[in-house]
């Protein structure tokens, strides 16, 4: 059993806000996590060059520890300066469930192929998006750059975090690429 750190960010600013994004991390040093928050605002500063005007997508106040087998909160580390919420810098018309998605690249097998993440990045204003569903290129080669940058700033500690499933333990896997999906990809949730 290990201790495992999530990270969690909030967007708001649409109907059907609030939308969370959570990162895992194999650290819990302070000064590590001080230079993952970094990343994690690196990131968001290009995510939010493509959310729709009004979304701002606000870093956590705090990182919580929780143990990678059971998923109990072991521990809370407030951060002292978060720094500043990102705001959407794209014009054009949105639609509330849609956006794009980063698959995180493992090579570590589970069930018989290897384990990856996902973070949804919703909602992103429709120019990221051609008519046929795919993404615009520079849109895509852009958040793909920047997903591939905060693999390699996180410095080794970016992790999926498999929750516990009906009796099996959870388990981590740590993250060695990204890569993000050519195509619109829709939260269910968010759909009235």
């Amino acid at each position: 059993m290990a201790t495992i750190t999530q990270s969690q960010w909030v967007w708001t600013g649409w109907s059907g806000a609030p939308g969370y994004t959570s990162f895992y991390y194999d650290t819990t040093d302070a000064g590590e996590l001080s230079t993952i928050l970094a990343a994690e605002h690196t990131f968001f500063t290009t995510v939010a060059s493509y959310a729709p005007g009004g979304v701002t997508i606000t870093p956590p106040s705090n990182f919580r520890q929780v143990t990678d087998s059971t998923g109990t909160l072991v521990g809370i580390s407030p951060i002292g300066a978060p720094g500043a919420s990102h705001v959407g810098a794209s014009a054009g018309s949105f639609a509330a469930p849609a956006g794009v998605s980063v698959n995180w690249l493992t090579a570590t097998p589970a069930a018989s192929r290897l384990v990856v993440g996902r973070t949804f990045l919703v909602p992103l204003s429709g120019l990221v998006y051609q008519g046929d569903g795919t993404l615009v290129d520079a849109s895509k080669s852009a958040i793909n750059l920047a997903a591939t940058a905060f693999v390699a700033d996180t410095g080794g500690h970016l992790i999926v975090w498999r929750r516990p499933i009906a009796g099996a333990g959870g388990s981590q896997a740590p993250v060695l690429g990204a890569r993000v999906n050519d195509r619109v990809s829709i939260l269910r949730s968010r759909r009235s």
